[in-house]
């Protein structure tokens, strides 16, 4: 009777530890933390491919319309289906554009919210970094 109560507890304990690893991956991604360099990267190739596309078109696009395999040309650490779905390691991918197509707004912020750092770039192709914020309970 004692083996099979510590046997169950221990088949427990290791169900919870699975199921919080598999929440955590998919929260923050199969492969870790994002970079800034990875993520200046990104938003320079999703930058040039969104000049392509509208120098063709004349609208700027969102993320389901943007030709991800031209993106992932460039990108060697994330696939195009990657890209597609916006989810970036511990970061998640917005391409916004407006009604018109005159304008478009790119967003890589941390997912969840919180500490870790955002980056964002419109059709000027600057790119703006936010700092990190709520980050004193982790540091």
């Amino acid at each position: 009777m004692k083996a099979k109560l510590i046997c169950a507890l221990s088949l427990v304990l290791v169900l919870s530890a699975a199921t919080s690893g598999l929440a955590q991956w998919t929260q923050r991604g199969p492969a870790g933390e994002l970079s800034k360099a990875e993520a200046s990267r990104l938003i320079n190739a999703i930058n040039q491919v969104e000049a392509d596309v509208f120098s063709r078109t004349h609208a700027y696009v969102s993320l389901e319309k943007l030709p991800m395999a031209r993106v992932a040309a460039t990108q060697k650490a994330l696939s195009a289906s990657e890209l597609a779905s916006g989810a970036l390691k511990d970061h998640k991918l917005r391409v916004i554009a407006s009604a018109d197509g005159s304008h478009y707004l790119l967003a890589i912020v941390p997912v969840p919210s919180g500490c870790g750092f955002s980056m964002f770039s419109d059709e000027t192709a600057n790119i703006y970094e936010a700092p990190q914020l709520d980050c004193a309970d982790e540091h």
